[in-house]
């Protein structure tokens, strides 16, 4: 950015600070709305915040006017913050407990461990091109990274598992049958025996009149 402030916008230190806050202001809101994340995030919602984090910072290297540059740097700000943030909720939620703190130190290797090498390239850009230069080409490297990842996401991801779809008929389970269900002599002689769920009572012996019969004239 001071390269930006000196050589495209011919601005002084009191414009370079605008530039900075338009930065931070971004990362501010960013980080109060993360805040409130609790759940793991989507890979999904890496991938987007990474890619508009990619086009944000190259739309930053064409800004035409320093109120739209302090715009654009406030943007990058947000999804910058935004997209860190959503990385590192997704991979310290979806560890397991015990290889967290490896898997952690491999992220933040991986993270800022590789900014010096980037910080090169684009040293590179802006000493023999412009300071335009190492915006938009930083910024197309990572909307094409997250491409990248949008297409192996895509590829690796396990499939979802189908549900039954909404007013089908429930699948009906076979039913245990009970032995008392299945005969009405298998609760023994003596007892009330359950045929097919109505109570029936043992039969009478012989020459004992029935209950409730009428009476014979």
């Amino acid at each position: 950015m001071p390269l930006l402030a000196r050589t495209v916008f011919h601005a002084d230190a009191t414009s370079f600070g605008l530039l900075t806050t338009g930065l931070a202001a971004g990362s501010l809101v960013a980080a109060l709305l993360t805040t409130g994340r609790r759940n793991r995030p989507p890979a999904r919602l890496v991938i987007v915040s990474a890619f508009a984090f990619g086009v944000l910072e190259a739309a930053v290297g064409v800004a035409p006017t320093f109120p739209a540059a302090i715009g654009l740097l406030a943007l990058t700000g947000f999804a910058t913050l935004y997209f860190a943030q959503a990385a590192n909720h997704r991979i310290q939620l979806g560890s397991d407990p015990s290889y967290r703190g490896r898997v952690m130190a491999l992220y933040s290797l991986i993270l800022q461990g590789t900014t010096p090498l980037g910080s090169l390239g684009v040293g590179w850009l802006a000493e023999h091109h412009s300071a335009r230069a190492g915006f938009y080409v930083g910024g197309l490297a990572s909307a094409a990274a997250a491409v990248a990842a949008w297409a192996a996401n895509r590829r690796w991801a396990p499939a979802p598992t189908a549900s039954p779809a909404a007013g089908s008929p429930p699948t009906a389970s076979p039913a245990v049958l009970q032995p008392s269900v299945l005969s009405p002599f298998a609760a023994g002689p003596g007892a009330e025996r359950k045929h097919i769920g109505r109570d029936v009572a043992d039969a009478p012996s012989p020459g004992e009149p029935m209950v409730g019969a009428p009476p014979i004239v």
